[in-house]
This record gives structure tokens, C-alpha cells and sequence, in this order.
């Protein structure tokens, strides 16, 4: 047999594009079903496929990430209702290998029961028990997540506070003196003596007015 061209595979995405939706499967009581589940739906349920939980929300912005999953064998529908990114992925897989696609897929979790491309975990932050979405998710949720980037996360050591130059006390932070006026005048008196000049300002050397100015 030989191999399966490019022109192949678009001559059989072109019957796939003319075919009705009746006749792949997504007909009237597959879009009644969907939306009986949308309008049940509620953030924070779990994805059908992946397990991890979807945020979408109000419902017209989850009905565009939101699929109905089929059965292994699409004779029905899985529990609630499945992410597109899952969804789609586990068709592509479907189509990939129809004879392993069944036992390619994660076993279901004894503990609660529920399929999962990774297996269960224990939370690091409550100690509860989830599915991961992710290869290096260690926490249940955002909530979990944000508390262990705080735990983890190393102390910065506070800079220390120099003192003022005049009177010792502690100085604002950025600065030389304490923040006092008396202080703030007297640094400024040193400075300018350190530089050569006395007074509030520098004067100007006069300019000769010559006769033409006259």
C-alpha cells in the first residue's frame, strides 16, 4: 500500500468540511445536551478529559471553550463537560490509533474515580487530593499555589540604615541625614565649605563694562 500524500489528507479534510453535522455526530440532541450541561455549568468544574478545574466565565465566553465529550467509542457522553483543548486532543489521538487509544489512556484514580492524564497528587500546601494539569503543578489550585511562592520563597534582608552625618540618629533611607532641617542645613554648610565656597550661593565674578557697553 502506498503512503498517504499531502493531497490525501486535504482531499479527506475537504469530505470532512462537506459532511453534515448530523452525520459526524454533532446533531440536534448533541447541541441540546451541550447546552442543558452550560446552563448547569459553573466555574471551577472539572475538566471531563484533563481533570484540572475551568475558570471561564460569564457563560457567553465559556461557550467557546467548552465541549461536549464523547465515549471512547462515541456511543454517549462523558460526565459534565470537557475543555477544548482536551477535547480536540483526544479526538486527533482517537484518529491517530483507533486500535490503543483505549488502553493508551490514564487508568481511572482509585481514589476518586475520575480519569486523568496524570496521576494523582498530594497538595503540598492542604494536603488534598487532585490531578494535576501540568508535569510540574505541586498544589491543588491557584490558592495553594500562591501560599507555597510565599513559603518558598527566600527572605530578602532588609538593607541597613546608615546613620546622619550630623547628629548620629538614624538617616532616611536613600539619604544623609536624619530627615531634620537643622541637620539638612548644616550638611549643606559642609559641603559648600568642602568645595571652596561660603554663603547660601556662589557669586559670579563681575563682567568689565567696557567703553563700548558705555
Amino acid at each position: 500500500m502506498a503512503a498517504r500524500t499531502r493531497r490525501d489528507y486535504q482531499r479527506q479534510s475537504r469530505k470532512r468540511a462537506q459532511a453534515s453535522t448530523s452525520s459526524r455526530g454533532y446533531g440536534r440532541a448533541h447541541q441540546a445536551e451541550r447546552e442543558r450541561r452550560l446552563a448547569a455549568y459553573r466555574p471551577g468544574d472539572l475538566c471531563a478529559h484533563g481533570g484540572e478545574p475551568m475558570w471561564w466565565w460569564p457563560l457567553k465566553v465559556a461557550r467557546r471553550y467548552l465541549h461536549l465529550p464523547h465515549t471512547p467509542d462515541r456511543s454517549g457522553y462523558l460526565d459534565g463537560l470537557s475543555c477544548a483543548r482536551h477535547n480536540i486532543a483526544e479526538g486527533n489521538l482517537r484518529r491517530g490509533q483507533p486500535g490503543t487509544w483505549q488502553a493508551s489512556r490514564a487508568p481511572a484514580c482509585e481514589g476518586c474515580g475520575k480519569r486523568s492524564f496524570y496521576a494523582a497528587r498530594t497538595c503540598q500546601v492542604c494536603g488534598a487530593h487532585y490531578h494535576p494539569s501540568g508535569s510540574r503543578q505541586r498544589t491543588c489550585g491557584r490558592a495553594c499555589g500562591r501560599a507555597l511562592q510565599l513559603l518558598s520563597a527566600a527572605p530578602r534582608p532588609a538593607p541597613p540604615l546608615s546613620a546622619c552625618e550630623i547628629c548620629g540618629y538614624p538617616a532616611v533611607r536613600g539619604r544623609r541625614t536624619c530627615g531634620l532641617w537643622v541637620c539638612a542645613q548644616k550638611l549643606q554648610q559642609r559641603t559648600k565649605e568642602q568645595n571652596g565656597t561660603c554663603g547660601p550661593m556662589t557669586l559670579r565674578p563681575a563682567k568689565l563694562r567696557t567703553s563700548r557697553q558705555r
